[in-house]
């Protein structure tokens, strides 16, 4: 059997994963412990983050959230990082979550954080992936992913965040930071 240069690269072109719209979605690039290219607000929640380069679900870090402040109204911490968008566009959003108790925590956002997808409160030690979708607006053109806990969790960790556009999330696909001096090539098909 031959196989024809054409087929080989229309399966190239099918085989592609969308492009993940966040920067350090898997939290390896860090400072002084916090991720590079996120936000973190521990609001009036005692809740702390951290980069953990102890348990990974890829590479060699994720992110560990904990949080000993009890429910109550407007008291969470989060962590977000807002993104351009094109407006009437539908995109999905994923991550990776383990814990032994999560307590109540989402992955979402968007305007009044109308978009939520509520994490697993026991993921039995595994890594468990979490998503959800939303259509922007006609005159939206930025969008905040937020990762929120508002009730005590002991550890909840997070991987692999990916923010792209579709219906449904593509396989995460890991890219290792580059060192200084190196370089990438990416290639891409014509559209």
């Amino acid at each position: 059997m031959t196989i024809r240069p054409v087929a080989l690269a229309l399966f190239a072109v099918l085989a592609l994963p969308a492009q993940n719209l966040l920067v350090n979605p898997s939290f390896e690039n860090h400072t002084k412990g916090e991720p590079d290219g996120w936000r973190w607000e521990g609001g009036a929640a005692k809740a702390t983050v951290a980069v953990d380069t102890d348990v990974a679900r890829s590479g060699k870090a994720s992110l560990r959230l904990s949080n000993p402040t009890p429910k109550a109204p407007h008291v969470f911490g989060t962590l977000t990082q807002t993104v351009a968008v094109a407006p009437n566009t539908t995109y999905s959003f994923s991550c990776h979550v383990r814990s032994a108790d999560a307590g109540t925590a989402w992955i979402g956002g968007g305007d009044k954080w109308q978009h939520r997808v509520t994490f697993p409160p026991r993921t039995g030690g595994e890594w468990h992936r979490v998503a959800g979708r939303f259509t922007t607006g006609p005159g939206e053109t930025s969008f905040t992913l937020r990762i929120l806990s508002e009730s005590p969790t002991d550890a909840l960790w997070i991987d692999d965040v990916q923010l792209e556009v579709g219906e449904e999330p593509t396989p995460f696909v890991y890219l290792a930071p580059l060192a200084p001096g190196e370089a990438r090539l990416e290639l891409t098909p014509f559209a």
